[in-house]
């Protein structure tokens, strides 16, 4: 008998991918922000074990542990809801237990290559109990399939089905956070001198520079969040609704973490007026078919990397750091995989509109203009 296919499948049934592509991509920033520089590695003098049965650190800050524990929260959330919805909801803690432990050792043990990086035994620990937590604060969930299948429904009804959509998604929600460095100007993909006067009272010129990174980078999201979305969305609307909820998670940001005379310093004339172009020609170019889209959203994201690296320098890492006020650890490590992730993006973007869109393939395989019998509406 014919295997019924992937989309006839129930939401329980069917593998959540998007949450799977999800946790592969945070496991590879927790790799990132655990070992960068990625330079000048060395053999540790002590045996390579050591860390494991170590005392504890002489100063233990309440805000370091649950820094720690947080960066592995979301981890254990994802891979719990990855895993088959077979398995008993013990078995799948303890296995997303598992694997966040052994995740945080193969990164520890790996610290001790890197110069200026400690290996500790108390990260392991707190690490291990984000994942744990959650992967406990998604088990509610799992135990009701049908918010699983109305969570399924939203997402199926809003966007594309299929690999090519689910990566979409994922690449939307690493612009996301990159954007929550509120160090990082908006809709920039690297902090430019201009962009953190070194000297308060110094009149600044306008940035051109700027300029092009803001509405280029808007045109980019705006196109591939076009490709994701089915004909009878208002894809605009949707575009502006994605913008929105990255100013508002900035802004939050900004409060938690800068100083208070810098809180807006991410937001400037330029950046607005780069964003408000960028929409406007998004909202012309969103008549266009598929193919067209994406081309355009090729052009932003090369655009982007032209603004980014032709026009104007890097603001050194000091001057980006002044910017905040944050009394514990993981700030360096905070604001050098945001950078990075902002950095990569356009390539990322650029690569995706190349595979997906340019050579006519559908983001969603099999996606329909109409959503199917049962999806809200």
């Amino acid at each position: 008998m014919r295997e019924p296919s992937e989309e006839a499948q129930t939401p329980a049934l069917r593998p959540f991918r998007l949450s799977l592509y999800a946790a592969l991509a945070y496991t590879l920033l927790i790799a990132y922000a655990s070992l960068a520089p990625f330079a000048g590695w060395q053999v540790p003098q002590r045996p390579l074990l050591a860390f494991v049965l170590a005392s504890w650190p002489r100063y233990v800050t309440r805000g370091d542990v649950l820094i720690n524990m947080a960066a592995y929260l979301p981890f254990g959330f994802l891979v719990i809801v990855s895993l088959p919805r077979r398995w008993p909801k013990s078995a799948a803690v303890v296995a997303t237990c598992l694997l966040g432990v052994s995740l945080s050792f193969l990164m520890e043990f790996g610290q001790q290559f890197v110069p200026g990086r400690i290996a500790s035994n108390l990260d392991l620990l707190t690490n291990g109990a984000g994942a744990l937590l959650g992967a406990a604060l998604a088990v509610p969930l799992l135990r009701r399939p049908a918010a699983l299948s109305t969570l399924t429904d939203v997402r199926d009804y809003w966007f594309h089905t299929g690999r090519a959509a689910d990566a979409g998604l994922v690449l939307v929600a690493l612009f996301f956070f990159a954007q929550a460095n509120p160090s990082l100007p908006w809709m920039a993909s690297r902090v430019l001198e201009a962009a953190v006067p070194l000297e308060p009272a110094a009149v600044q010129g306008f940035s051109f520079t700027q300029l092009g990174l803001s509405l280029s980078n808007t045109l980019t999201l705006s196109m591939l969040v076009s490709l994701l979305t089915p004909r009878p969305r208002p894809r605009f609307w949707l575009c502006t609704l994605v913008l929105v909820a990255i100013a508002l998670g900035k802004l939050l940001a900004a409060h938690l973490l800068l100083k208070p005379e810098a809180v807006l310093q991410w937001l400037s004339v330029e950046a607005a007026l780069g964003t408000a172009y960028g929409l406007a020609f998004a909202a012309l170019v969103l008549r266009l078919g598929r193919t067209p889209r994406a081309w355009v959203g090729m052009a932003g994201a090369a655009a982007s990397l032209v603004f980014a690296y032709a026009f104007e320098h890097a603001a050194t890492a000091s001057a980006v750091l002044r910017l905040f006020d944050w009394r514990y650890g993981h700030l360096l490590n905070f604001n050098g995989i945001t950078g990075f992730v902002a950095e990569l993006w356009p390539v990322l973007a650029l690569g995706y509109f190349a595979l997906t869109g340019a050579g006519a393939r559908r983001a969603g395989g099999s996606a329909t203009a109409s959503p199917p019998p049962g999806r809200p509406r």
